[in-house]
């Protein structure tokens, strides 16, 4: 095409291509605040757990059990979910291993409780 010539689909104005550009641009500081524990599907962002994630949320179980006035800090996932804004469903399932198993499979354990969200919270409200 020339210089002159419209590079526009038909049908597309110039209105739609900078409303694209917005939306590529709000694309990109969404994929920017991804965790690592994340991941992108239809623009939307799907978070995985981690091991670290997991053992913050039973110290803050076992720091409210044991009466202590501060919570433990947040590992630097959680950190970064915060800086993004994130709020997600949450639940905790606590399982106790049984008298006499030996492995940590669900038929060696019985639960002892669970605690958690089903609507979306702030992540540092857990």
């Amino acid at each position: 095409m020339g210089k002159n010539e419209n590079s526009n689909p038909v049908g597309r104005g110039q209105d739609e291509d900078v409303e694209d550009q917005d939306e590529e641009q709000k694309t990109k500081v969404s994929l920017a605040c991804t965790p690592r524990n994340g991941a992108v599907s239809n623009g939307s962002l799907v978070l995985r757990a981690e091991e670290e994630m997991c053992a913050w949320a039973f110290d803050i179980l076992i720091a409210h059990l044991e009466g202590h006035p501060k919570r433990p800090p947040p590992p630097v996932s959680v950190v970064r979910l915060k800086e993004c804004g994130v709020s997600c469903p949450a639940f905790v399932t606590w399982m106790k291993q049984r008298k006499g198993a030996v492995g940590f499979s669900r038929e060696d354990a019985d639960l002892r409780g669970c605690i958690g969200s089903l609507s979306p919270i702030p992540i540092m409200e857990l």
